[in-house]
């Protein structure tokens, strides 16, 4: 009988485990009652620059949806937040963007889909005075051959090129934090 009450103990602690690391956010994030209603704009032709002493972190969302998009129900409108050296500090919805001037030195980032602690992106920058840096957090859904979906979440830098021409085709976000 010690033996079964050993093997269910150990068994309930690995679960307790598990469940506390997925329920954990990475330090860059923020605290995760924090949320953002997001309302949207059409663009200006660009972000303005950063001023001297600062630099400027534009943060995009970019999702490809392939297969059967289910994985927050059936809506495919999702809030995704970015977080900086553990605070949230604006969120964005479908293919949109905004920006955020910070100061130089390194920088911790994290992005996440509100709701969602499984669903994260982390990233770090060592952010120089007068230049703008491109993070795009994306999810990337493929079907597999057996009609399964795939989900790949990640937030990665994009070259300037890259950034510039993908704020040719997006809104800008206007996040406002809930309460």
């Amino acid at each position: 009988m010690s033996r079964c009450f050993l093997l269910l103990s150990l068994a309930l602690l690995f679960n307790a485990r598990i469940a506390a690391a997925q329920a954990t956010l990475p330090d860059a994030c923020g605290d995760d009652k924090v949320k953002f209603e997001v309302t949207t704009q059409k663009a200006p032709d660009a972000p303005p620059p950063p001023a001297d002493t600062k630099a400027k972190i534009v943060f995009v969302e970019m999702s490809t949806k392939s297969g059967r998009w289910v994985p927050f129900g059936a809506s495919t409108d999702f809030t995704t937040r970015f977080g900086l050296d553990g605070s949230w500090v604006g969120a964005v919805v479908n293919k949109s963007y905004f920006t955020l001037d910070v100061a130089p030195g390194e920088h911790h980032l994290c992005s996440s889909v509100q709701g969602k602690k499984d669903m994260i992106g982390v990233a770090s920058l060592n952010a120089e005075p007068g230049k703008v840096y491109y993070y795009q957090f994306e999810i990337k859904n493929t079907l597999d051959g057996q009609g399964f979906n795939h989900f790949a979440y990640a937030l990665s830098k994009l070259d300037e090129d890259e950034g510039k021409f993908r704020l040719k085709t997006l809104d800008v976000a206007l996040p406002t934090p809930k309460h």
